[in-house]
């Protein structure tokens, strides 16, 4: 099996690196767009906010950033000594990825859709609607334990808590 040496694994590294700050980055700045829009006072303001934090969604934390993560992670388990599961900690962080995508995809992602298509077709009049107010509400709540969930994977890779299994 071809090994990274230590200048592929500063590479690498630094490509993962550059992954978690855009999927960190970009659902933290998601956040401050959803707390945001309830200041929406000129219109299509909250389209427009809404419209913006679904760019940054598609290209900045999923392309970018789980893109990126999901790949180097990849390259990590084929190429290096850590393999995929032979260490606890990176079994967890893989486990906890994969329910970072399947709750992005099956939740935040379809009430980033909705939000968006509720300012487009009620202009900022959406923000007094009870189902506007709701989704904003669930995909804030989805969006802070997205967050969370990511500060703990940053956590553990640092600490590195769990031995072999």
């Amino acid at each position: 099996m071809a090994v990274l040496k230590s200048r592929g694994m500063k590479i690498l590294k630094i490509v993962h690196l550059l992954g978690v700050a855009c999927w960190l980055g970009g659902a933290v700045s998601m956040i401050m767009l959803n707390l945001s829009s309830v200041g929406a006072d000129r219109e299509g303001m909250l389209y427009g906010i809404n419209f913006s934090s679904h760019v940054l969604d598609m290209w900045v934390v999923i392309t970018l950033g789980l893109g990126t993560c999901v790949l180097t992670g990849l390259i990590y388990g084929l190429l290096t000594p850590w393999d995929f599961f032979r260490l606890r900690w990176v079994a967890v962080k893989w486990a906890v990825t994969a329910f970072c995508f399947a709750s992005g995809w099956l939740f935040l992602g379809r009430w980033e859709a909705a939000l968006l298509a509720m300012s487009e077709a009620a202009g900022n009049g959406a923000l007094q609607e009870a189902a506007y107010r709701q989704v904003r509400a669930l995909h804030l709540a989805g969006s802070l334990v997205q967050v969370a969930l990511l500060i703990f994977l940053v956590a553990v890779s640092v600490i590195r808590p769990w031995k072999r299994r």
